[in-house]
């Protein structure tokens, strides 16, 4: 049986019924709300030939894109490895300043004609992406986001479910740079039974995500709870401290040295990584298993301990 995406789908109620009707049980269901597309979604004329949307969760599509991709990698690497243009580079940074920056007319010269030689290559790789069913990080992701039926029904859900009575949303890998998204949330603020969870992935994440809103002079929301790293601190030691001290706790797997040369122990929710306190993936599942509803909130006490 096949899948089809449609928001008709949503806020359904399934029911498993005995043979004899004698009972009947409610199948839990979550409604899914994909605003910027899926990957295992896939376009298909229906016997009408109306376009619709499959869920093909053997990504097809996908797994095309990429075997079209792995098939022009080892002409790649050819290139790469034998034009001196492409064996100084180390690093993004570096293809940014030779294709954009320090711009040369052989540069021009011999990227027009690897664009060339690829030229049918590329065609066909552009033409496989577009058939992805996703909204591309491109200059027209507002507007496909909005002319898109599935897509425009998607964010007018999301919307629905913010102005419900006792809503929570939670939010975590997204920087809200999404303006059209961003809008919608701030807009559902106004919903006094709205509680919104941002987590941050670093602490200074929290400041960059408010820069983004349009909170003006009146402030955050109070139905606006941040939780960054530094709300997960569970101590603070001077670096300079008695050695075997510092060997123990200051060195430990999970501390961090500030610039003010202070050692910062977080708590085992947070990851460390590379000598800083972020909030990944599985950091945020620790989280989530406690009780959302109560702020990590500290407060320093004399001795320079914090109190959960």
């Amino acid at each position: 049986m096949k899948k089809y995406l449609s928001t008709e789908n949503f806020n359904k109620t399934m029911l498993y019924t005995g043979v004899f009707d004698n009972y009947s049980n409610e199948l839990p269901t979550i409604n899914l709300v994909k605003c910027h597309g899926s990957i295992n979604w896939r376009r298909e004329d229906n016997f009408v030939g109306r376009e619709r949307t499959v869920i093909d969760n053997q990504l097809r599509a996908f797994k095309d894109l990429s075997g079209a991709f792995d098939s022009q990698l080892p002409a790649i690497d050819i290139i790469i490895k034998q034009d001196t243009m492409f064996t100084n580079i180390d690093s993004f940074d570096d293809l940014i300043d030779i294709v954009f920056t320090k711009v040369t007319d052989d540069t021009v010269r011999r990227l027009n004609h690897y664009g060339n030689k690829f030229f049918s290559t590329s065609d066909n790789l552009v033409m496989k992406i577009n058939d992805l069913q996703i909204v591309l990080p491109t200059k027209r992701k507002f507007q496909s986001t909005l002319m898109e039926e599935q897509y425009f029904n998607m964010l007018r859900f999301l919307s629905y479910e913010l102005e419900r009575e006792q809503s929570v949303l939670v939010t975590f890998g997204f920087s809200f740079l999404d303006e059209h998204i961003t809008d919608i949330v701030q807009r559902s603020l106004n919903n006094p039974n709205l509680l919104v969870f941002i987590f941050c992935y670093k602490d200074e994440s929290e400041e960059q995500i408010i820069k983004r809103f349009s909170f003006n002079n009146i402030g955050i929301p109070n139905n606006v709870v941040f939780i960054s790293p530094s709300d997960f601190i569970i101590k603070k030691i001077i670096v300079d401290c008695d050695k075997e001290k510092c060997e123990e706790e200051v060195f430990s797997e999970q501390s961090v040295i500030n610039c003010n040369q202070e050692a910062l122990i977080y708590s085992p929710e947070i990851s460390i990584r590379d000598r800083e306190a972020i909030i990944d993936f599985e950091s945020f599942n620790k989280i989530i298993e406690g009780n959302l509803s109560k702020k990590y909130f500290s407060a320093e006490n004399s001795e320079g301990e914090i109190n959960e």
